[in-house]
C-alpha cells in the first residue's frame, strides 16, 4: 500500500501540468455570405478553455493583404459592467491588417477560464477570397505553466460569391 501511494505521488509530480491557455480559440460568427469589394462586420467568438485558470489578456486577428479594416468600428461584449471586464483597448497598428483587443489596465487577464465573449470589426473584403485564412492569437496573462499564447487560423469557409461582369467572362475565354 505504501509503495502504491509513493508511486502515485511520483507520477503526480512527474506529469506536466495542464497547458495554461491551450484550448482557447477564436471562431468566425459572421458574415455568412461574402461578396468581394463589400464591407461587412466580422464578428468572432472568443472562448477561454484554459484547463488551469489562466485568463486571456489579448486577442489578435490578422487579415490578409487587400482587406481594409476600420478601427473606429471595433467592439467587444463586456461580461461585467462595473468594474468593466473585459477592459480592452482596441486598435489596428499603422500599416497593418491586424485588429487587436489588448488588456487596457494590466495585471491579470480580462477573460477568465471558461468564459467567452464576442469581438467585432468592420472590414472591406479583398477581391481575392479563395482559400483565404484569417490568423488569430489569444495571449494569456502569463500565470503558471506554458503555453501563454495559442494561435490558429479561421478559414473563410463561407459561401463566397464572385461578382462577374461581361468583361470578366470574356477574359476567361481569351
Amino acid at each position: 500500500m505504501r509503495s502504491t501511494v509513493i508511486a502515485v505521488l511520483i507520477l503526480a509530480v512527474a506529469l506536466p501540468a495542464a497547458a495554461e491557455i491551450d484550448g482557447a480559440s477564436v471562431s468566425l460568427v459572421t458574415p455568412v455570405v461574402i461578396v468581394p469589394g463589400q464591407t461587412y462586420t466580422f464578428s468572432f467568438a472568443v472562448q477561454n478553455a484554459s484547463g488551469d485558470g489562466e485568463a486571456i489578456r489579448n486577442v489578435v486577428v490578422s487579415f490578409p493583404d487587400g482587406f481594409t479594416l476600420f478601427p473606429a468600428t471595433m467592439t467587444y461584449t463586456a461580461l461585467v459592467p462595473v468594474p468593466l471586464r473585459p477592459d480592452w483597448t482596441m486598435y489596428v497598428p499603422p500599416i497593418d491588417h491586424t485588429a487587436r483587443w489588448d488588456d487596457a489596465n494590466g495585471g491579470l487577464g480580462e477573460l477568465l477560464a471558461t468564459e467567452g465573449t464576442a469581438v467585432a470589426i468592420d472590414v472591406t473584403v479583398a477581391s481575392q477570397l479563395f482559400g483565404t485564412p484569417l490568423f488569430y492569437c489569444v495571449e494569456g496573462d502569463g500565470t503558471g505553466a506554458e503555453p501563454h499564447q495559442v494561435c490558429g487560423c479561421v478559414y473563410l469557409s463561407v459561401s463566397s460569391v464572385e461578382q462577374t461582369s461581361w468583361s470578366t467572362i470574356k477574359a476567361m475565354y481569351r
